[in-house]
């Protein structure tokens, strides 16, 4: 009895390829066809990622190379710092040759308010400043941050480095303009204009020039747009 009720089972194991004794089962059928080995997946990583391994390779550094890592980092740094304050520049220009009535030109207007020119400052007109002129300009500084971020693939230390640094420094900028309300190092109260001798960087009395004279000396952290405009120079009375 035994052996008839064995005898049938055994056929309908072999059917299956499955052998009495044997306890593995038969392999998956894959889709698609083929064996039932595993297929690697290629795991695609995002396009903006930071080689952080990098830092093994840094640990054993000459001090050579460090430093020239360290000029590197200061060197993007100040790139996209100079590029997003002449990006400003430009958006400052817009903002002068636009009508009074475009919103850009009135939101400038309100600087122009805030110290006016006498070159003196006027509190009525504080927050206005800060949301029509401190906003867009801390705004389009980041603009050469983002660029960097989306085109470099993948990031290193190198830009994520200057990028902490700018985003830092954004910060900061903020940070102070709301503390001292609009008052940083280019926008004080002058009793009178001293020449500026400096002829690649901004400075307050180059930067009261322009509110004085408001077509003229745009620039407000390098003086590259002006020389390309030729406004760096003020109208004299009677030429």
């Amino acid at each position: 009895m035994l052996a008839a009720t064995t005898e049938p089972h055994a056929a309908a194991c072999t059917r299956v390829g499955v052998r009495m004794g044997d306890s593995r089962r038969p392999p998956r059928p894959q889709p698609g066809g083929g064996s039932g080995a595993k297929k690697k997946r290629s795991r695609k990583l995002p396009a903006l990622r930071v080689q952080f391994w990098e830092t093994v390779k840094y640990q054993s550094m000459e001090p050579k190379d460090a430093a020239l890592l360290a000029a590197t980092c200061v060197g993007q740094f100040l790139a996209c710092h100079a590029c997003g304050t002449v990006l400003f520049d430009v958006v400052h220009t817009v903002a002068h040759v636009l009508p009074r009535k475009a919103m850009l030109s009135r939101w400038h207007h309100y600087h122009h308010k805030f110290q006016g020119a006498n070159l003196k400052i006027l509190g009525q007109f504080e927050a206005e400043n800060l949301t029509n002129h401190l906003v867009p300009e801390w705004l389009t500084s980041l603009v050469p941050a983002a660029v960097v971020a989306a085109s470099a693939t993948p990031l290193g230390w190198v830009q994520l480095t200057a990028l902490t640094f700018l985003v830092v420094r954004s910060i900061v900028f903020v940070v102070a303009g709301l503390i001292m309300k609009g008052r940083d190092s280019n926008h004080v109260e002058l009793d009178k204009v001293q020449v500026c001798k400096n002829w690649v960087l901004v400075g307050p009395h180059y930067h009261a020039l322009h509110h004085v004279f408001p077509g003229q000396y745009m620039s407000s952290f390098v003086k590259l747009l002006d020389y390309i405009l030729g406004t760096a120079a003020a109208p004299l009375a009677g030429r």
